[in-house]
C-alpha cells in the first residue's frame, strides 16, 4: 500500500547567514576597486570551504569585527607568516601580505581595516560551524583567494550600499518600456458602497473632473510605474487620443498628487477621534483609470511639459478600470448624465480584488 509523500523540514537544506552577514553581502554586490582586470573584487560564492591547513583571522575595522579561516596551504607565504612566533612581526606581515583583501573590505565601506591576530589551527581543531558562515572570495585576474566568515559584530549600524551612478542606469536600462495609465478622474467611495455595486449601476460624483464624454475632451493625469510606489506622473490636455502634458510634479505615491488628503481614508463625519470605525464606513479614494502605451526610460527621463503624445486609444471608446490604491475593483464604461460624468459598471468585484 502506498503511504504517499514523506516530508521533512526545510530549513536544514537552506543556506543561513545571521542578519549582520547580511549587511555585508549588500555592500560587497559588484564592489570594484577600479575598472581594470589587475584589482580585487570581493564576492560572495555558494559553496563552502574546505581547509587543509586552516589560518584563522581577526579583522578590526572602524564599523565591525570579523573572525576569518583562510587555507593556508594555497598560500605558503601566509602560511609561514603564521607560523611567526614573534606576534607583531606575524601582524606586520600579515596586513602586508594580505594587503589586497583589507583595501577590497575598505572599498566596500569598512574603513581603516587591520589584521589584529593571525594563527594557524590545525585541521581537526577547527570543526563544523556552531551557527552560519559567510564564504567569500577575494580575486582578480589572476588569482582568487577563499576564505570563510564566521563570526561578525557590527560596531555601528551598516554603511549604506554604494549607490549606482544614475546615467550608468540610464544608458544601461534605456530602452526598457513601464506601462503607462490615464487617470480620467477621482473620487471618494465608502466600503459599504462599494459593495453595493453591480453592473448597470452608474457611479456619480466625480470630483474636479474637467473631461466630458461627449466632447472626449478635458485634463487627465498620466502615470508610470508601480502605482502604490513613488512613480512618475504629469497633468495633460486630452483631446479625440491627443495628449498634451502640461505639468510634470516631483515623484508621488498614488494619491498623493491628488485633492488635499485624498489619500487617506477618511472618517464619517459625525465620530470622534476616539471612537471607533465600523470599517465600512471608512471613505477610501477610488479613481477612473485606463491602460495606454508603455514608454520606454529614455523617453520618459526626457519628457517635457508641451510634449505631445499620441494614445493608442480614446477615452470614450474603452473600457476603463474602478481602481483603489492600485488594485482593480471593476470595469465599466464612461457616461454623461446631464453634466455629470458617470461610470456605468459593467463588472465589479465583491470581495477580492485583482492586482
Amino acid at each position: 500500500m502506498n503511504a504517499g509523500p514523506s516530508f521533512s523540514a526545510l530549513e536544514p537544506h537552506l543556506r543561513a547567514f545571521t542578519p549582520a552577514q547580511a549587511a555585508l553581502t549588500r555592500l560587497l554586490d559588484g564592489m570594484h576597486r577600479c575598472g581594470d582586470s589587475d584589482d580585487w573584487q570581493l564576492q560572495p560564492v555558494r559553496t563552502p570551504l574546505k581547509a587543509a591547513a586552516p589560518i584563522t583571522l581577526s579583522i578590526e575595522s572602524a564599523q565591525c569585527h570579523a573572525e576569518l579561516i583562510i587555507d593556508g596551504s594555497h598560500y605558503p607565504a601566509l602560511h609561514a607568516i603564521a607560523l611567526d612566533t614573534d606576534r607583531p612581526r606575524r601582524l606586520a606581515l600579515g596586513n602586508l601580505w594580505l594587503g589586497p583583501v583589507l583595501e577590497a573590505l575598505e572599498d566596500a565601506g569598512l574603513g581603516d581595516a587591520q589584521l589584529t591576530n593571525l594563527r594557524r589551527l590545525k585541521a581537526d581543531a577547527i570543526g563544523p560551524a556552531t551557527g552560519p558562515v559567510l564564504p567569500l572570495q577575494i580575486a582578480n585576474a589572476a588569482h582568487a583567494c577563499r576564505c570563510e566568515i564566521r563570526a561578525l559584530t557590527w560596531h555601528v549600524a551598516p554603511p549604506a550600499p554604494p549607490a549606482a551612478d544614475p546615467a550608468a542606469i540610464l544608458d544601461r536600462f534605456s530602452a526598457l518600456a513601464l506601462p503607462g495609465r490615464l487617470r480620467v478622474a477621482s473620487r471618494r467611495c465608502r466600503r459599504d458602497m462599494l459593495d453595493t455595486l453591480a453592473p448597470g449601476d452608474i457611479l456619480l460624483g466625480w470630483n474636479g473632473t474637467t473631461y466630458r464624454p461627449a466632447t472626449d475632451e478635458g485634463t487627465v493625469r498620466l502615470a508610470w510605474g508601480d502605482a502604490r510606489q513613488p512613480h512618475l506622473t504629469a497633468t495633460a490636455h486630452y483631446k479625440d487620443g491627443i495628449v498634451t502634458t502640461l505639468d510634470l510634479p516631483p515623484l508621488a505615491d498614488d494619491d498623493d498628487t491628488f485633492m488635499d488628503d485624498f489619500a487617506a481614508p477618511r472618517r464619517p463625519a459625525g465620530n470622534g477621534a476616539d471612537g471607533g470605525v465600523p470599517l465600512e464606513q471608512l471613505e477610501v479614494p477610488v479613481h477612473l483609470e485606463l491602460a495606454v502605451m508603455g514608454m520606454p526610460l529614455a523617453e520618459l527621463a526626457a519628457l517635457q511639459p508641451q510634449h505631445v503624445l499620441t494614445l493608442p486609444v480614446k477615452i470614450r471608446d474603452v473600457t476603463v478600470r474602478l481602481v483603489c490604491h492600485g488594485q482593480t475593483l471593476g470595469h465599466g464604461q464612461l457616461v454623461a448624465v446631464g453634466e455629470q460624468l458617470g461610470l456605468q459598471i459593467a463588472s465589479i468585484g465583491k470581495h477580492h480584488a485583482e492586482r
